[in-house]
């Protein structure tokens, strides 16, 4: 007989009492899981937050809705596991069962689920649910409206890539994936090869949604922009991919893409309804702009629709700004449409950079390339420097996917070049006599119009804005004996104080700290248009002709960047007479005899073309350009202050005329 001693006794008691409490701490767990299950579903079965929305399944109509406690179509959450994936859902309708489904969230974007075939009677999460098997079906769900993200891939370089669609792989000639200008979205131009069937030329944008990883492969969910795209079945479309070289995932990439708005089937990125081998596309920045382009790092248009900014040696961006009008419910409405784009430097044709002071000489012929939205290629440009003070006249072709063709005269016909100004510009000395590269005939100093100043003054055909009724009136005064010699219409015409005559002064060059470097003045002092005052910001000249571009002191809609005015010398300098009267300006007469008249023409946003104007009696546009007839140096001309301290408004009721003297000088720092 074996008989136990005291302490081996007590040893194998020990043993089984630990055996005894980890056997009673997992059964306590287990009712505790229980517990807080059946507590949960007591409480109400509910979604996560993140999962509510609108959903899209393939062949699945309508949408699926997703709400805190139900599934459109499915039915009502009932019960769920503490790891909130198994969901207990009474079905819609009279046969109270239940079903389970099991979700699994990919993305915020993506859910995928599977679920029990058959509704059961039984109101068991386990039971129900075990009735999943291991192979059924994966369905994945895709959220409307959901916001795109980054795309994994493709945002920094393009790629070359051959595509197979099942019928033989398409090598030559090689297709292209670049990137947009939003690292949200990709474009894929496809080439078509003459050896196999079912390829062809066509190109997709891809918006990417979503994005997840299962094990060393990538998932990748996006939306299909093309022209047989016309609806969620035909737009979305799963990829899964894989790195050529993980330590070099920008060298290459497999990819392959669904056939349908699933992600069924896709095991491999070699196997798909369409495989992709990508490869690293060579750079498209080939060359370097020009230093005298890129000693100024912004240029901008007059009306500063059109602004080209320099981010490297090598790369630049375009943004263009139009305004587009519509008419919404019998009103007008109008709002500025903004348009980035990317533009690298790819080839230089010709570089003619001036080693003198002569800025004029440098010019340079480029090949851009050219990214706007998903579009992108090749744009020939011609670029000359006008003026060292920072002046470019640009034209640009046509955009095309062949950079041989870029610079073929074909591509320029309809294109109009741009006038850019450099944003960095400081002060202009505006004296002619100190202007370098201008004409020195163009005094500075006080001049009347001669004529018909609408050209310079007048509204754009573009613009529906009234003049005042002194301004008018004088346009029409001036324009019936502006051919006449000798005879000055202004003192025929008088303000509505009876005594001053109508003149239409212009101050040009008289910067200082009591007059503007260009001001238009009217002698009335009920015209509340003027005066209309201007910096002079740049300024350069060609073929005896003074360009000078001013922007406005006060901007309103007419003058929201700047105007453009080209001045040149008339010949008919020693026949003039002044316009205004003797009590304003002190000229002897022998001065009177060598006064000088400047043509002056207000030209558009790229001083190219002079701009139409209408006259108030005029029914056609007026191109003509003024006449200023010179009436004295700087020093002759009246200050701001005195000239703007007294308004006079009047107004006819019956058959009386009522007259208001208001002095401005009161309201100083209200006007001004």
């Amino acid at each position: 007989m074996y008989c136990l001693d005291k302490n081996d006794w007590i040893k194998e008691n020990h043993v089984d009492d630990d055996k005894k409490m980890m056997i009673l701490f997992s059964t306590l767990l287990f009712i505790l899981l229980l517990n807080t299950e059946s507590k949960r579903s007591e409480a109400g079965c509910q979604f996560p937050p993140e999962w509510e929305g609108i959903w899209f399944q393939s062949t699945v109509r309508p949408y699926i809705t997703i709400d805190a406690t139900s599934i459109s179509s499915k039915g009502q959450c009932t019960k769920t596991d503490f790891r909130g994936e198994k969901y207990l859902i009474k079905v819609d309708g009279e046969r109270k069962c239940y079903k389970c489904i099991v979700i699994y969230q990919k993305h915020h974007n993506v859910l995928q689920y599977k679920e029990t075939k058959r509704c059961s009677k039984r109101n068991d999460l386990h039971r129900v649910c075990s009735g999943i098997a291991g192979d059924a079906n994966l369905y994945t769900l895709f959220r409307i409206q959901g916001n795109p993200i980054d795309c994994p891939f493709g945002t920094e370089h393009g790629f070359k890539f051959s595509y197979d669609k099942g019928k033989g792989e398409c090598e030559w000639p090689e297709s292209e994936l670049e990137p947009c200008t939003d690292t949200k979205r990709l474009m894929l131009n496809y080439q078509a090869c003459p050896n196999v069937q079912g390829s062809e030329l066509m190109s997709e944008k891809l918006e990417c949604q979503a994005w997840w990883r299962d094990g060393s492969r990538h998932f990748m969910v996006g939306k299909l922009d093309h022209p047989h795209a016309a609806n969620d079945e035909d737009k979305f479309r799963c990829f899964v991919y894989e790195y050529k070289d993980v330590l070099r995932p920008s060298e290459g990439i497999y990819l392959a893409q669904s056939g349908d708005a699933t992600c069924n089937g896709l095991f491999s990125p070699h196997e798909g309804s369409r495989t992709l081998k990508l490869k690293k596309a060579p750079s498209k920045i080939g060359c370097t702009f020009p230093r005298w382009m890129q000693k100024e790092k912004s240029w901008a248009t007059i009306d500063g629709a059109l602004i080209w900014k320099f981010a490297t040696s090598g790369n630049s961006t375009w943004m263009n700004m139009t305004t587009v009008t519509s008419n919404n419910f019998g009103g007008i409405s109008s709002y500025v449409k903004h348009e980035e784009s990317l533009v690298w430097c790819h080839k230089i044709i010709t570089d003619i950079t001036s080693s003198s002071q002569d800025s004029s000489e440098n010019r340079a012929k480029i090949i851009l390339y050219q990214t706007q939205g998903c579009s992108s290629g090749f744009v020939c440009s011609d670029i000359r420097q006008l003026t060292q003070q920072g002046v470019l006249r640009v034209k640009l072709g046509s955009l095309t996917r062949t950079k041989e063709y870029a610079c073929d005269e074909s591509q320029f016909r309809g294109h109009s070049d741009y006038l850019l100004l450099s944003s960095g510009v400081g002060s202009v000395d505006t004296s002619s006599a100190q202007i370098d590269g201008t004409s020195k005939d163009i005094p500075n100093g006080l001049f009347h119009i001669n004529g018909d100043p609408s050209s310079l003054i007048g509204q754009s055909r573009h613009h529906g804005q009234q003049m005042s009724a002194a301004v008018r009136a004088d346009f029409h005064e001036n324009s019936l004996s502006s051919g006449n010699q000798g005879k000055q219409s202004s003192n025929n015409k008088l303000c509505q104080d009876g005594a001053t005559s109508k003149v239409i002064s212009v101050i040009l060059g008289c910067a200082s700290k009591t007059h503007s470097d260009l001001e238009i003045r009217s002698s009335c002092l009920e015209d509340v248009d003027f005066p209309k005052e201007y910096e002079n910001s740049h300024i350069w000249s060609q073929n005896g002709t003074d360009f000078r571009v001013y922007k406005p002191l006060r901007k309103t809609q007419e003058t929201t960047g700047g105007i453009c005015l080209a001045f040149q010398n008339s010949a008919d300098s020693t026949t003039a007479e002044t316009s205004s009267s003797s009590s304003q300006t002190a000229i002897d007469s022998k001065k009177l005899e060598e006064t000088s008249i400047v043509k002056v023409q207000k030209l558009d946003k790229n001083c190219r073309q002079q701009v139409s104007t209408i006259s108030p009696d005029k029914t056609e546009p007026n191109t003509s350009p003024v006449r200023l007839v010179f009436q004295g140096e700087c020093s002759v001309v009246t200050s701001k202050s005195s000239y703007s301290a007294t308004r006079v408004f009047g107004f006819q009721q019956e058959d009386k005329v009522f007259m208001i003297l208001l002095n401005l000088s009161l309201f100083h720092f209200a006007f001004f």
